[in-house]
């Protein structure tokens, strides 16, 4: 199916595009309006329901989003001990390895519509590792002192070190798991140097994110007494639980999309469902890891590797405002902007997603040395100004 012309992306191509758009279009937003904003979206979260309806059709009916369509599973011991799940789609011996990493409240699940259509782009030419954060999906809980980027970089390494101990790899994250790819660069330079053909950042941050964003509206006196209280006071642990997930979990899911009501039940519920999955005292422990993120230490150590940067513009978890930076600090980065989009953007905008991690593919093929067909698409400006696909389906010389 064609994608909307509303929906189709924006691709600045040079820093004065950048520039504009940090400038014009995307002001930052200060705390009283992150404070005003989150109020409505509860009021929002609770309408969405009825605002269902209003989506004449819903093109993933039938759809099995909870079917990772993994070949083989396996757990991976991180270096505390604590079990992590994986799963994995594509020959072991595929000359490529494309890791994926979801984000906050999340599980692998999440990159249903990419683990189907990468398959069908690529087939056995590539292998997919998908696994569950710490705390997530079917991994472990573990201490709360352990819900950090830091710690989650570290899981990284150890689901790479059991699973893809040899070859090239992409990475592929998604908000908290972008900011763990992010992290996890510039922990282990040597790995980046010697095994990551490619990069691809969806709908994530180096930094800043106390200033706008999900972040900014958990980090409050409330929030932040509540979760203390639901992990540390016996007493009030049950009752803790409850109000923080009243609070967070209708948080995330209303600023989930840019417009749930274009999106389709089935992806919409899909989504509540794997927010709504999260344990409570998770979401708590990784307050202040997401709070005092910074992770720009990766952008000298990525400077060689291949790059795309992916949002929206309607992103209320991880603005925009972000991901612009990223793209100035990483110019040889490949950065775009998906007009009405919000958090989701791999359920949002699958096509586009998936397209954006296919030219990563693509160029992590040509790095290595290894001639194949291109599947992915090149989005460009045209000279009057509207947006347009162009399939470059051709093996590069």
């Amino acid at each position: 199916m064609p994608v909307p012309r509303a929906l189709r992306p924006h691709l600045p191509r040079t820093e004065v595009d950048r520039a504009e758009a940090d400038s014009d279009f995307h002001p930052p937003m200060s705390s009283g309006v992150v404070a005003g904003v989150s109020a409505l979206l509860v009021s929002a979260a609770s309408q969405l329901p009825d605002l269902l309806p209003l989506r004449s059709y819903d093109a993933h009916e039938g759809e099995p989003v909870w079917d990772i369509g993994s070949d083989r599973g396996e757990i991976v011991a991180a270096s505390d001990g604590n079990p992590l799940a994986v799963r994995e789609v594509g020959p072991v011996d595929a000359e490529l390895t494309v890791v994926f990493v979801h984000g906050f409240t999340l599980s692998m699940d999440s990159f249903h519509f990419q683990s189907t259509g990468l398959k069908e782009k690529y087939g056995s030419d590539i292998r997919m590792v998908f696994y569950d954060q710490r705390g997530h999906g079917l991994s472990g809980r573990a201490d709360s002192r352990t819900y950090t980027i830091t710690q989650l970089a570290e899981d990284l390494h150890n689901v790479i070190g059991s699973v893809a101990r040899t070859g090239p790899i992409v990475l592929v994250g998604h908000s908290m798991g972008g900011m763990t790819v992010l992290k996890f660069a510039e922990m282990y330079p040597d790995l980046v140097r010697d095994r990551l053909v490619g990069v691809s950042l969806l709908a994530t941050a180096a930094d800043k994110l106390p200033e706008a964003g999900l972040p900014a509206i958990l980090d409050n006196p409330l929030i932040t007494s509540v979760a203390w209280s639901a992990e540390k006071t016996p007493g009030v642990y049950h009752s803790g639980r409850r109000a923080l997930g009243m609070v967070i979990e209708p948080l995330i899911k209303a600023g989930a999309f840019g417009n749930p009501t274009m999106v389709g039940k089935t992806v919409v519920e899909f989504t509540n469902d794997l927010i709504g999955s999260a344990d409570v005292e998770v979401m708590a422990g990784f307050v202040e890891a997401l709070v005092t993120l910074d992770a720009k230490g990766a952008y000298p150590i990525l400077e060689d590797v291949s790059v795309s940067i992916l949002c929206g513009d309607a992103d209320l978890m991880t603005p925009v405002n972000r991901s612009i930076e990223m793209s100035r600090d990483m110019p040889g980065a490949r950065f775009v902007v998906v007009p009405g989009c919000g958090h989701m953007v791999q359920l949002e905008a699958i096509e586009i997603t998936n397209d954006e991690i296919a030219y990563v593919i693509d160029g992590a093929f040509d790095s290595i040395g290894i001639e194949r067909e291109r599947v992915s698409s090149v989005w460009t400006r045209t000279e009057n100004g509207t947006d347009t696909i162009h399939d470059v389906r051709r093996t590069e010389r």
